[in-house]
């Protein structure tokens, strides 16, 4: 579910050094929004088995975010780490 586009070696280290999520971290409120001026970038995993792309694609237009997609499984930055630094580098750009 998780470790979708990983290699097996990363997938080996990530089976020991990942805990489940916990219901409280679930369940924890937002205490704290960005405003609304505050540009967002979103990388939706079309691959993803835990979020589905449509779920988090919602949740990206709710937030206004400039969304990048990528065939990627949950662990965006560990299988698709060139995507995660461009989508950096467009944020960096967009407010600098």
């Amino acid at each position: 579910m998780y470790a979708g586009g990983l290699s097996p070696s990363q997938i080996s280290i990530a089976s020991v050094t990942q805990r489940p999520i916990t219901a409280a971290a679930l369940a924890a409120p937002t205490t704290v929004n960005p405003p609304a001026s505050v540009p967002k970038w979103e990388i939706v995993a079309l691959d993803d088995n835990a979020i589905p792309a449509a779920a988090e694609t919602f949740m990206a237009n709710r937030a206004h975010a400039h969304i990048v997609t990528t065939h990627s499984g949950h662990d965006v930055p560990a299988a698709r780490p060139g995507v995660v630094d461009s989508v950096i580098l467009q944020a960096t750009h967009a407010v600098s």
